[in-house]
């Protein structure tokens, strides 16, 4: 690769940002998106696979974490989120995408043809499809409940994704507390 010496010096600046944590900004939306990213070693894998992130129509910001293996995403107001995109994004960066942990998704339940429920979420737009850890784990809500869920999506190219359900709880209620 061939860099001139002003290129050389924004990657540099770019990957010293992102190291120092200046570079990226939390996600402030009703979610929490989270990319487990297999192999950021060095300030200039962080600077790449940002880059490529950046390029994504849905991501507005993002938080390397290059220590932990995490990236921290700010989606855009709006855009509709896309997890296959998410994972061609790290994959052309040269990574690999190992889960996309979701914190406090709030949507709307519903059931689709097959009768397999749904989460309809307007921030971040997106559908997911629920799946449930464990064998024999139920779940004990209705179509049409308004819900926060927190989970994990590890197959990225369907649609809906799927996400493994890792706590549920109706709006309203906070982590930890019971229902009324």
């Amino acid at each position: 690769m061939n860099m001139s010496r002003t290129s050389w010096r924004r990657a540099a600046l770019a990957a010293l940002l992102v190291v120092l944590g200046l570079g990226g900004v939390r996600s402030s939306g009703a979610a929490d998106i989270v990319l487990r990213v297999d192999g950021l070693a060095c300030p200039f894998c962080a600077f790449g696979v940002e880059k490529k992130l950046l390029a994504v129509p849905a991501v507005e910001g993002i938080d390397v974490r290059m220590n932990e293996g995490k990236v921290i995403l700010q989606l855009r107001e709006g855009a509709r989120l896309e997890v296959a995109a998410l994972n061609a994004a790290v994959e052309d960066a040269g990574f690999t995408l190992r889960k996309v942990l979701i914190e406090d998704a709030v949507g709307t339940l519903s059931r689709d043809g097959s009768g397999e429920l749904l989460l309809r979420c307007s921030e971040p737009p997106a559908t997911f499809r629920l799946k449930l850890a464990g064998e024999g784990a139920r779940l004990d809500a209705k179509a049409g409940s308004a819900v926060a869920v927190s989970g994990t999506v590890e197959e990225y190219e369907a649609d809906p994704a799927p996400l493994v359900v890792t706590s549920l709880r109706p709006v309203g209620v906070a982590p930890g507390e019971v229902a009324p």
